[in-house]
């Protein structure tokens, strides 16, 4: 669960990058065609959803530093494990780690917050299922009701057009032509997928208004396409039964779509200046969205092995151990300490047989404060006058996890590197760190 809301924060992070730019390009470019609007939102669900995203040069997504969970025992905080292909494995490609013990806290309480979200939409649709009972069948999908002041679409696989029963007969097929458009792009699933994403981001107050301006956008789009062949007059009579037919928002749910409950102001402005947008602006619209997908739907390309120092090191005195590991006093056992690359590990004992040798490694960070909370744990036996170094938020403590070539489940070693600098070798699973000299 820990690791779960940990992902889940992560992407929302980033996906509060796109809404921003979303919201920008949406008041920028008000005369396009309205369906571009929902090509934007499909981009911003996509970015909500996927835990993998491509890497570019031409990301605007800051590098993040959140505080990932870690496994039981584990320094560093990583449980992944390189591949072949990715001899250095990062997660959250570049996003910084560190260790933290507040996951499960904040895990629960996300956990509670879906719930809630989910039990209230059952609830809502339940309530209105239970309202429309009564409906009388009009023809094919159509149903009119005593109960409704609104058209709307309610159900999934066999949806069904629910109509007030004192409706107008001027109006009906108007508001019947909306309805169906609907219908025809399936914009019942993509409400209800909407309202699930911002059920699991319900944390985030951009996903809410994301999901506000979508269902607006949603009624927009509909309504550019219903009136697009209609004559003047057509118009009017639409938007006098939009405003005939308008009523309060109550809340908000995953369905259903009612004509006349979002909007409803801006869509009757838009329905009576209605122009049939100009190409330019829709190549200009078409520009935006692939230049906006470029920054914010990829993530930035960072490298794992800059300004690393490599070398031939020695394990010195003791810096801290677990309480019930076997802990001498210095490293000299380890013997030569061969720091190839930030990729690659090799140690050598005295008599020059390699004792161990990893060319695949895992990256995570560590702050101050996590670092001292971490190694500060009583369970640790600490080394006489040795103590967690400073260093400023402008400075970095990096750790590399090596695993053995032939059993990456048999034994490991990691390496504290401060500003580039390795300071610290941690040898196995049991937590023994020595300091390493050159």
């Amino acid at each position: 669960m820990d690791r779960l809301f940990f992902e889940v924060l992560s992407l929302s992070l980033k996906a509060s990058w796109l809404i921003i730019g979303v919201l920008f390009l949406r008041c920028l470019l008000r005369e396009t065609p309205k369906s571009f609007r929902l090509i934007l939102w499909s981009l911003t669900a996509l970015r909500l959803m996927l835990p993998v995203s491509v890497k570019s040069s031409w990301s605007l997504i800051p590098v993040q530093r959140l505080a990932q969970p870690l496994a039981q025992g584990a320094i560093g905080g990583l449980t992944q494990k390189p591949s072949a292909g990715n001899p250095v494995a990062q997660d959250l490609s570049g996003t910084a780690l560190v260790a933290s013990s507040s996951w499960s806290f904040f895990g629960l309480i996300w956990l509670i917050g879906l719930s809630l979200m989910l039990l209230y939409a059952l609830t809502s649709y339940w309530n209105l299922r239970r309202k429309v009972r009564a409906a009388v069948r009009l023809r094919d999908n159509l149903w009119l009701c005593d109960e409704v002041g609104s058209p709307f679409i309610l159900g999934y696989f066999c949806p069904r057009i629910y109509l007030p029963s004192q409706l107008e007969a001027r109006t009906l097929p108007l508001v019947e032509a909306h309805e169906q458009s609907h219908l025809a792009r399936g914009d019942q699933w993509w409400k209800l997928l909407g309202f699930l994403l911002m059920s699991v981001h319900w944390f985030n107050p951009l996903v809410w208004t994301a999901y506000i301006l979508f269902c607006r956008d949603l009624e927009l789009t509909c309504d550019e396409r219903v009136i697009r062949a209609m004559t003047v007059p057509q118009r009017q009579d639409y938007a006098r039964g939009l405003l005939t037919l308008s009523l309060p928002r109550h809340g908000l749910a995953a369905g259903p779509l009612a004509f006349g409950e979002v909007g409803v102001r801006e869509r009757i402005v838009k329905i009576l200046r209605y122009q049939k947008p100009r190409r330019s602006m829709t190549v200009l619209a078409l520009v935006a969205t692939l230049m906006l997908a470029g920054c914010f739907l990829t993530d930035p390309a960072t490298s794992l092995t800059q300004g690393i120092q490599t070398g031939t090191f020695r394990a010195g005195p003791l810096v801290c151990a677990g309480v019930v590991s076997y802990r001498p006093m210095t490293g000299e056992h380890l013997g030569q300490i061969q720091i190839l690359s930030p990729t690659a590990l090799k140690l050598v004992k005295q008599d020059g047989t390699v004792s161990f040798e990893s060319k695949s490694a895992t990256r995570s960070y560590y702050s101050q404060s996590a670092l001292e909370k971490e190694l500060g744990d009583p369970s640790f036996f600490w080394g006489k006058g040795k103590a967690v170094p400073k260093f400023s938020d402008a400075q970095e403590m990096s750790v590399y996890t090596y695993y053995a070539e032939d059993n990456q489940d048999s034994l490991s070693y990691r390496i504290f590197f401060l500003n580039g600098e390795p300071i610290w070798i941690a040898e196995g699973m049991n937590i023994r760190i020595y300091e390493l000299i050159h």
